[in-house]
């Protein structure tokens, strides 16, 4: 059956035992939980993949859909994309159970039991008896009429910050709201990990969160956290709320005012006592100045967030490089007197190298990863979230691998043309043996959003069906580029007139192309790289 209401689905799991919630991601864990607050709980997960004995999400039992075998009581949650509901169905039905059996949730009833969830999760937060002594009950009064004072409405904006990427997100709303000076007080309330109540406040980098703040605008932290209670409780006429899951719906203004963006002013500031720490740190680590921060996506940090992610996924290949791509730009470092710092919360494999410091896995901290780019030279990465902390501190920036040329929530960040640069996948097409010109991938870009509206998924996905296959910036490509970007910021980097034609015809092509909701990332391309890859123009 297909849901028409969500009272269909509480119904449903009423008259089910055992429950399944066939779908262990953010949807599958907002279904669960928005049924515990009905007062129903689901039995055990099920997902597509292999799945090894004795495995939990949640609280409760994974299990792969392989493993089990039917019976005529179970009842069968469908809590994923409506878009796999019929090979899901096919396949239940194929393994014995009845349509009965099955309850097929549509993605706006998902969104609409997320938003329950959240948003009552998040009042019961906000209402909840302030820790505090009286002297500081004084102090948040004073603070409070300070800020009534001035912004006659508090407006709370929620705000997924389960990954690093989201936090740019914050960037854009505080640009947003000192665009528009629309005279209220803009609270960002962050969800971490949607699925772990516990860590409501917490993003992928609590302490970045900490960190960010601009004149009539702050991020709900742990440690204020008392004062927005006492605050919301004493006055709680003067807060509006955006109930609904607020990452979703930001893309439209992402490309409308994309170009308007200053990008080259930094939102993030060190205290004396951060910049001591800091320094105490590099010299405990063996770093030294000048140096540059290095990434490298790769699957490890969504495996270790996502227990249910077994296999790797088809969009890696699109994303992922390896660390030992930075071989030799490494080289090239060392007899510069640059080192190359790497940061990340988990990575897979290392490199040894005497000119890498690895900061990752067990040397990872999130005070390190916001200190490090705040002192790096520079800033080299594939195009994911750990580029927010290069944009919040409007460093220099070098992306890898890009797989898209246009931005679509995942990874949104901005760049300046006359700053950052960046060298594309190569996108080769089996069928007719040759690469895809930039006109083509702009095409593919744009049309692919009704396959995912999200995120760039949708665009991967269209890749893959049609057979087209990223090939991946080689190590002297890396190289070449590493010395163009250090070339520019010492002012040593030379352009004769084919280099200017070659970008010229690059920027008219981006600068002209429809793009409907998407909005194109605005950085140069390597220099050498366009000249050895002419065609990208035709």
């Amino acid at each position: 059956m297909k849901a028409k209401t969500i009272e269909d689905v509480f119904a449903f799991a009423k008259a089910h035992k055992p429950l399944i919630c066939y779908g262990a991601s953010d949807h599958g864990h907002m279904v669960k939980h928005f049924l515990e607050r009905r007062g129903r709980l689901i039995d055990a997960f099920w997902i597509t993949d292999p799945v090894p004995e004795g495995k939990m999400r949640d609280g409760v039992p994974l299990r792969s859909v392989q493993d089990v075998k039917p019976d005529k009581k179970t009842g069968i949650l469908l809590a994923l994309y409506e878009r796999h509901h019929d090979s899901i169905v096919k396949t239940l039905v194929e393994k014995g159970f009845s349509e009965d059996q099955i309850c097929c949730i549509p993605d706006d009833m998902q969104h609409e039991m997320h938003k329950k969830v959240l948003v009552q999760r998040r009042m019961e937060l906000l209402s909840a008896t302030p820790v505090c002594t009286a002297e500081q009950k004084q102090q948040f009064e004073k603070r409070a009429k300070e800020i009534l004072s001035e912004y006659p409405t508090i407006k709370c904006q929620f705000w997924a910050v389960f990954r690093i990427g989201a936090v740019a997100l914050w960037n854009e709303k505080a640009f947003l709201r000192q665009k528009t000076k629309d005279g209220k007080f803009w609270l960002f309330y962050p969800v971490a990990h949607e699925h772990r109540p516990d860590e409501e406040l917490r993003g992928a980098n609590p302490y970045l969160l900490t960190k960010l703040s601009i004149d009539g605008a702050e991020v709900l932290t742990p440690e204020n956290l008392a004062f927005w209670q006492y605050i919301y409780q004493r006055y709680d006429d003067r807060f509006e709320f955006i109930n609904s899951y607020e990452f979703l719906g930001w893309s439209p203004e992402t490309a409308e005012w994309n170009r308007e963006i200053d990008v080259t002013h930094s939102w993030l500031k060190l205290t004396p006592e951060e910049v001591k720490r800091g320094e105490r740190e590099l010299k405990a680590l063996g770093i030294r100045c000048p140096f540059i921060c290095i990434s490298n996506r790769d699957p490890v940090f969504l495996q270790k967030e996502k227990g249910d992610r077994i296999v790797p996924d088809f969009r890696d290949k699109f994303r992922n490089f390896p660390i030992s791509d930075y071989a030799l730009a490494l080289d090239y470092l060392q007899e510069q007197g640059i080192q190359a710092v790497r940061i990340g919360t988990a990575a897979e494999g290392t490199l040894d190298h005497p000119n890498l410091v690895d900061c990752t896995s067990e040397r990872h901290s999130d005070f390190l990863d916001v200190y490090l780019v705040s002192q790096a030279k520079f800033f080299v990465g594939g195009l994911s979230g750990i580029l927010t902390f290069a944009m919040l501190w409007a460093k220099p920036m070098l992306i890898l691998n890009a797989p898209m040329f246009t931005t679509r929530y995942d990874a949104m960040a901005y760049f300046n043309p006359e700053r950052d640069i960046a060298l594309p996948n190569k996108m080769w097409d089996e069928s007719r043996h040759r690469y895809l010109t930039l006109r083509e991938v702009l095409t593919y870009e744009v049309n692919s959003i009704y396959l995912e509206k999200n995120s760039p998924a949708g665009t991967f996905r269209a890749y893959e069906r049609d057979g087209m296959n990223p090939v991946k910036n080689s190590p002297e490509e890396i190289l070449n580029a590493i010395k163009e970007l250090n070339g520019r910021i010492d002012h040593t980097s030379t352009y004769d007139d084919m280099d200017q034609e070659l970008q010229s015809r690059y920027r008219d092509i981006i600068d002209h192309f429809p793009y409907g909701i998407d909005a194109p990332n605005l950085w140069r391309i390597g220099a050498k790289f366009l000249r050895e890859n002419q065609w990208l123009l035709d």
